[in-house]
């Protein structure tokens, strides 16, 4: 799971506009500015939720986010953005954006549905990114439909606003921020993260419109896109199939194999060819799934071995002890 290195660097600058020391938040994620200023740098969801967190430390913001959604330069989409604003219509921007998405942010696919009376944006982060901060998932989506909302408005001249908006997370005592820059119905505690548009609004122009320049972009996007997919071995695409796939159970080895539409020997003997088998992957996931879960204190031992499809406690202990050196109560005791 990766992000925009250069994302990642805005939300600093936003943060430090709000009090936060961006020394500190540079330090926190490891890299040198000038790494972070390259275009085609990514990093880790780890050092991505360390430095979020680190922000929302240092400001004092609950909603940093939102605000960060809200306020952030329009340009700051880089190419995604350059191509939404040169497409014919919104509905083919919404588009674009969600084709694009993985050149910024790979780890919360986003779509555009068409329903029968509205369109509907959907943002899906992948569990494993959830497990590992479920704030930081949170502080993202939020700033995420800011961000998409602005963009919306301005690519011509209703100024609309959505129909409604749906968080898959329980809401929140104060939601006077929601209230203030979504203004329009907001439901929490749903099954998936939703904005709900009126059709008239998506088929509309974009005012910007620019055909020639969208064929430029979109073919540099494209390249840019054929690039990642060269860089990722088939071990890499097996296991983010795994991860879209879990629903909180670990996919079986068929449905992974049907989801790539290749069947299972043949996927076997591709793993082999790159010195992997399916069983060594799902081994790793289960450990990358562990440690994060262990990292909050909600979820009990026994309930972190049931998510993690162990049949009973003792097995799980043996496996997370086999992967760290230490039994998950010494682990959580650590941290």
């Amino acid at each position: 799971m990766q992000f925009s290195a250069r994302f990642l660097y805005s939300m600093m600058q936003f943060a430090s506009m709000q009090g936060a020391n961006i020394q500190e938040l540079i330090n926190e994620s490891g890299h040198p500015v000038e790494d972070l200023l390259m275009e085609d740098f990514m990093v880790d969801s780890l050092c991505y939720n360390a430095v979020i967190e680190k922000a929302m430390e240092l400001t004092g913001d609950q909603n940093l986010g939102l605000h960060a959604g809200e306020q952030m330069s329009l340009s700051g989409a880089g190419l995604v953005g350059q191509i939404t604003q040169s497409a014919p219509t919104i509905k083919e921007a919404l588009q674009f954006s969600c084709e694009y998405i993985s050149l910024g942010c790979r780890a919360m696919p986003k779509q555009l549905v068409e329903e029968k009376d509205h369109y509907k944006l959907t943002l899906t982060p992948l569990p494993l990114w959830y497990s590992q901060s479920p704030e930081v998932v949170k502080q993202t989506a939020n700033g995420v439909i800011a961000f998409t909302i602005r963009e919306f408005q301005n690519l011509n001249f209703r100024k609309s606003s959505p129909i409604r908006i749906e968080f898959a997370y329980p809401k929140p005592d104060d939601t006077s921020e929601h209230d203030r820059i979504f203004q329009c119905d907001l439901k929490f505690g749903t099954e998936e993260t939703a904005i709900y548009f009126e059709k008239l609004d998506v088929e509309a122009p974009v005012i910007s419109s620019n055909y020639r320049l969208l064929r430029v972009l979109v073919e540099h996007a494209n390249q840019k896109l054929n690039e990642m997919r060269q860089e990722e071995s088939f071990h890499d695409l097996v296991k983010k199939s795994m991860i879209n796939l879990v629903n909180p159970q670990f996919p079986t080895i068929d449905e992974v194999a049907a989801n790539l539409n290749l069947g299972v020997r043949t996927m076997q003997r591709k793993l082999s060819a790159e010195g992997h088998t399916f069983k060594d992957i799902l081994e790793g996931l289960r450990r990358d799934f562990a440690i994060s879960y262990m990292g909050s204190r909600d979820v009990s031992v026994n309930e972190v071995a049931n998510l993690l499809n162990y049949a009973d406690g003792s097995t799980f202990i043996r496996s997370f002890k086999r992967w760290t050196g230490q039994t998950p109560n010494a682990y959580r005791a650590g941290l």
